[in-house]
């Protein structure tokens, strides 16, 4: 049997400590680490462990994605809060994202079927409705971070919900 090399264990150290943050855990303000380029960085947070939100803007697709709402001065991608402000991906995964295989949280792949209502609020008042089946066994409340309406712009929650409909 083949052992796991430090650099393994490291990696796998700082994603335990990631979840710990992106989870609710309560951590000291600054502590927080959070996705960037395909990395974990540290970023300030608020007292109870909840990652702020970045001073400049969520990078915007330039295709025209179903998944970019256009607002005052620009556009916001969902996919990009997903994958970095949110720390969605670090919880939840979608089959047809190699980046979120999150393992807490429920599988979002056809997150969109429930409709708008669902997913707003899902995001918006996460204990609104507990999904029945979550990687470890049925989905507890309490789990995911409850502050994202106070963290994020009203354009950046429609963003991300606009994202969420396309997964169907």
């Amino acid at each position: 049997m083949r052992l796991p090399t430090p650099a393994l264990l490291g990696i796998a150290l700082l994603g335990l400590l990631f979840l710990a943050a992106a989870c609710g855990e309560a951590v000291a303000e600054g502590d927080c680490l959070a996705p960037r380029d395909g990395e974990l960085v540290q970023v300030p947070c608020t007292a109870e462990g909840t990652p702020l939100p970045t001073a400049t803007p969520t990078p915007a697709s330039s295709n025209g994605d179903a998944n970019v709402v256009a607002g005052n001065g620009g556009t916001v991608d969902g996919l990009s809060i997903f994958l970095g402000q949110g720390t969605c991906s670090i919880c939840h995964t979608i089959d047809t994202i190699p980046q979120a295989r999150g393992q807490i949280g429920p599988n979002l792949s056809q997150i969109g079927l429930k409709g708008e209502a669902y997913v707003r609020e899902s995001i918006l008042d996460p204990d609104a409705f507990i999904a029945t089946e979550c990687p470890t066994g049925p989905c507890p409340s309490g789990t995911m971070i409850q502050t994202f309406g106070d963290l994020f712009s009203g354009e950046q929650i429609d963003a991300l919900v606009t994202y969420l409909l396309t997964l169907q």
